[in-house]
């Protein structure tokens, strides 16, 4: 993927920007499709930028899990807890923290694939 990066931009732009290819892949691919050049994307370039999109996800999704719980904890009520997340109402919290703990018991059954060939 870094080297498909680094053809995509010019070194400066790879230097700010090609450490955080969640950051490089949208933005190449954004910029050519704004007429700047082909956003043709190789397909085991695709597949890793599908692997990091879920490994971030999860990531993030656990980081988020492991907030609340402590919150929870902490006595934070869920309306302080919406509040914090940009909810405007409690339930929208306690519904998306359910729909967390979800994403998380499935997402070791689910990994990106990408089908190649016929």
């Amino acid at each position: 993927m870094d080297d498909w990066l680094r053809s995509r931009f010019t070194p400066e732009q790879h230097r700010l920007v090609g450490g955080m290819p969640l950051v490089a892949m949208p933005l190449s691919v954004e910029v050519a499709s704004a007429g700047v050049g082909r956003a043709w994307v190789p397909d085991d370039v695709i597949a890793g930028w599908a692997h990091m999109n879920f490994d971030a996800r999860r990531k993030v999704d656990q980081s988020d899990a492991s907030m609340i719980a402590l919150l929870i904890r902490q006595g934070w009520t869920w309306d302080d807890i919406a509040f914090l997340l940009g909810f405007e109402e409690e339930r929208e919290a306690q519904e998306w923290y359910a729909d967390l703990a979800v994403r998380l018991w499935k997402a070791p059954l689910r990994r990106p694939r990408l089908v190649f060939g016929d």
